[in-house]
């Protein structure tokens, strides 16, 4: 501290960092089901790491040492122990602060199994397909995954009815005499989510249109979170972009709409080529090739290509248009004109000249 006029102090603060702390031992108190090597193989800190292994550390952080306790807690839920839980953690570290030991005590409890499912809530007339998800049968050891997946996909089912923003919660009711357990899964669905406008950002050449067409969740319509997938989905699809991003924003004022904002980074869709060779009866020959994908931001496709040597020459150009119709009906086609003569490519005397097009419909089989 270095004392300055008007009563006023410079602080310096001054580290020593040394050298970072390695873990020299981490013991397990209490296990007596599974091995200190089945919980270790668990646990992303550890002890003399190989050199091979590059997601293991033998450094000590606090962060990570308490994500391996919670895949620890994952481990024993995914095997039943329901009550499982971790009673002390002790740290401490050698004299010379170079070494760090780690002891748990746990108390791994007993597995459980599951008598039965039940449903409670706000269930929106679809209990009868929540409980044909429901991966348990009678006597079944519980699996704290599996309950996470159910919980999920009971989201999924809501949030493509247009329920937004559920809250699923899983209460166990224990059975501690026959070591059974009653899962009731309390399903609160909220207020079903309509969709008043959906905008697009970053499309500064493509017209807003392309994008549009793309989209399965209509306006004013409630929100189905599986259509919003899809609409992003398609757009990636397309190849006009190199990032798609989805979000939804509530509509202030209001507690039952939101707004879809596609925020999307455009990227290079056309294409250039050109080559020259030498043959000993073609002479030298040009090529040049010109594809744009996404012409003028349109979603259309233009393509020109042309050929020239000492002989033949062609050129092509070819056009399609992804929706030509509103049902979803490509129309497309080439011109074509080709010149070939036979007496400079070392043949009997003659000129052939050929030119024309083709016309081309596509129909979607799948939406």
């Amino acid at each position: 501290m270095t004392p300055l006029p008007r009563n006023r102090a410079d602080l310096k603060f001054v580290f020593s960092e040394g050298v970072s702390a390695k873990i020299k031992q981490i013991n397990f108190i209490g296990n007596k089901v599974f091995t200190d090597q089945e919980l270790l193989s668990r646990f992303n800190l550890n002890v003399d790491v190989a050199w091979w292994n590059f997601l293991a550390d033998d450094k000590y952080q606090k962060q990570v040492l308490a994500g391996d306790i919670e895949a620890l807690k994952s481990f024993y839920l995914d095997r039943g122990y329901l009550k499982f839980k971790v009673d002390t953690t002790q740290v401490s570290i050698s004299p010379d602060k170079k070494g760090v030991y780690i002891t748990l005590g746990i108390d791994e409890g007993e597995p459980y199994q599951v008598k039965d499912v039940k449903f409670r809530g706000q269930l929106i007339g679809k209990e009868a397909e929540f409980e044909s998800m429901v991966p348990f049968k009678d006597g079944d050891t519980y699996n704290g995954s599996s309950v996470t997946a159910l919980e999920e996909n009971i989201k999924r089912v809501l949030g493509e009815a247009g329920y937004a923003y559920p809250q699923v919660r899983t209460i166990p009711e224990f059975d501690d005499e026959n070591n059974q357990v009653s899962l009731v899964i309390n399903v609160e669905a909220g207020n079903r989510i309509y969709v008043r406008d959906i905008r697009f950002t970053g499309n500064n050449s493509t017209k807003d249109e392309v994008l549009r067409r793309e989209m399965r969740q209509m306006e004013s319509s409630w929100l189905n979170s599986k259509s919003i997938e899809t609409g992003k989905n398609r757009l990636n699809r397309l190849g006009f972009f190199e990032t798609v991003d989805v979000q939804t924003v509530r509509v202030p004022g209001t507690d039952d709409q939101v707004d879809l904002v596609y925020d999307v980074k455009e990227a290079n869709s056309g294409s250039i080529n050109f080559g020259v060779g030498y043959g000993t009866e073609s002479g030298i020959s040009f090529q040049v090739g010109l594809q744009q994908d996404n012409f003028a931001g349109s979603g259309d496709r233009v393509g020109i290509s042309a050929m020239t040597n000492k002989y033949q020459k062609n050129i092509t150009l070819d056009y399609r248009d992804p929706y030509w119709n509103l049902d979803g009906v490509s129309l497309g086609g080439q011109v074509f004109y080709n010149e070939f003569e036979a007496s400079k490519a070392g043949i009997i005397d003659y000129t052939d000249q050929s030119y024309g097009g083709t016309l081309t419909w596509g129909f979607l089989l799948m939406n």
